[in-house]
């Protein structure tokens, strides 16, 4: 089992369709996989299920919310009721607004651990515990976690479940502040957590032993604006590297690295601009958009070339995790 995470602090920056056509990819080159839900604001099972699967499945308590609240009471968590099948091999444990109402249980025991509790750490361990469940009724080789913005106890127990760590990022003045924010706040959540495990005789209920393994980031362009220009996004493309170095990694930053052969970072997306509409529209990846789609002319060979580059991010997280993607 390999679970990956993708978050920042910061919104608009594409983390839901990242993790979404990174979903659709994997399936499509025959690998199971599961996609997590954790952002309160469910915008990963919106984009992949029709409302009215999702009113259903919250009217019958199946989502992640119900199941997170009983791992974290220590009751079976039914994550086989909170996964819904999206496509063959594609998977999805079914986001909920509700799980906001998780954020205080977790925040009491992440400070009862501190204190001294070891008993505390199932409640820290419960979305592990929950994806692991899930994983295994699917059968998935990999997880792929949406997080929403916020610096919460939801988010950092979701951090600490996962086995790496991605930041998608924009190339603009806002993301590389945001790594000034971001950074310090990860590298407090990895000492306390370093500390409690410690305390506690070592890491316990599945957890993965490291806790927040940083494995990269991904330049986005789902920000992009159309007075901006290419050379703009350049610009600050180009700071990422020394960004991402300095305040995520807390090393020193390196001037000769650029962002093509800097291997932190593992892919650097173009604007695909209007095929992102058609894709919503269509509730399809923008890879699998067709002519009867609204997908004509150069708009093709843009859907060609995203599928490139998703498959090589893919294939990326694939050999990390140990999975063969054909």
């Amino acid at each position: 089992m390999r679970v990956v995470a993708f978050f920042n602090n910061a919104v608009g920056i594409g983390k839901t369709a990242l993790v979404s056509h990174l979903a659709w990819m994997l399936a499509d080159r025959g690998v199971s996989v599961l996609a997590v839900d954790f952002d309160p604001q469910a915008g990963l099972t919106s984009a992949l299920l029709p409302e009215a699967r999702i009113g259903a499945r919250w009217s019958a308590g199946r989502s992640v919310a119900a199941a997170l609240s009983s791992s974290a009471e220590g009751r079976e968590p039914a994550a086989d009721s909170a996964v819904e099948s999206v496509a063959d091999r594609f998977h999805l444990l079914v986001g909920d607004p509700l799980l906001a109402a998780s954020d205080a249980v977790l925040a009491e025991g992440w400070e009862r651990w501190r204190h001294g509790d070891a008993a505390a750490v199932a409640s820290i361990a419960a979305p592990r515990r929950l994806i692991a469940d899930a994983i295994g009724g699917c059968d998935a080789s990999l997880a792929l976690i949406d997080l929403g913005p916020g610096l919460g106890a939801l988010n950092r127990s979701a951090l600490m479940a996962a086995d790496d760590v991605v930041i998608p990022v924009t190339p603009d003045l806002f993301s590389v502040r945001g790594m000034e924010s971001l950074g310090p706040t990860l590298h407090g959540w990895r000492r306390a957590w370093r500390e409690r495990v410690d305390a506690s005789g070592g890491a316990a209920a599945g957890l993965p032993a490291e806790g927040l393994k940083l494995s990269g980031y991904v330049v986005t362009r789902a920000g992009a604006r159309e007075y901006r220009t290419a050379a703009v996004d350049q610009t600050w493309a180009a700071r990422m590297p020394a960004s991402f170095r300095t305040f995520v990694l807390d090393q020193p930053a390196d001037p000769s690295i650029a962002l093509a052969t800097d291997p932190f970072c593992l892919a650097a997306f173009k604007h695909y601009g209007s095929l992102m509409p058609l894709a919503v529209a269509a509730r399809k990846p923008m890879f699998h958009l067709r002519p009867s789609d609204g997908a004509r002319g150069a708009h093709l060979d843009a859907v060609r070339a995203c599928h490139e580059e998703f498959l090589a991010l893919a294939r990326k997280l694939g050999a990390a995790a140990g999975v063969d993607i054909p």
